[in-house]
């Protein structure tokens, strides 16, 4: 990419993902640690960790959630979150987060991947 490297420096940012009860617990004190940036909430992880696997919209996943924002604000960092569903991004970003993630790492490959199969194949 263009220019990464002469800029790459000045837009770094320091991003603690929060993926299970600990970490919600500590988020507060995470969010405290002066050069944090970023609380970023993995829900599909998170509500693993949380006893709700494949359930992110579990009311106790979205409780913990909540709380994390709530923590991040407070301590005037920006609060992130991945939501692979528009609705869901439509919804945290309404919430009060700033950074929403809308794709994953593996579904870009995977999508990539069927792509290239679909047009080798006709080959």
């Amino acid at each position: 990419i263009k220019g990464y490297h002469a800029n790459a420096r000045a837009q770094q940012m320091l991003v603690a993902q929060i993926e299970c009860e600990k970490g919600v617990a500590n988020a507060g004190a995470i969010a405290a640690v002066p050069g944090v940036d970023v609380l970023f909430v993995g829900p599909g992880d998170l509500s693993a960790n949380m006893g709700a696997m494949g359930n992110p919209n579990a009311a106790h996943v979205q409780e913990a959630i909540a709380s994390v924002l709530a923590a991040a604000q407070a301590h005037g960092k920006a609060a992130g979150i991945l939501a692979p569903q528009q609705a869901d991004a439509e919804r945290y970003l309404k919430a009060g987060f700033t950074m929403v993630a809308v794709g994953s790492d593996m579904g870009l490959l995977a999508r990539g991947s069927d792509d290239l199969i679909a047009r080798f194949k006709r080959l």
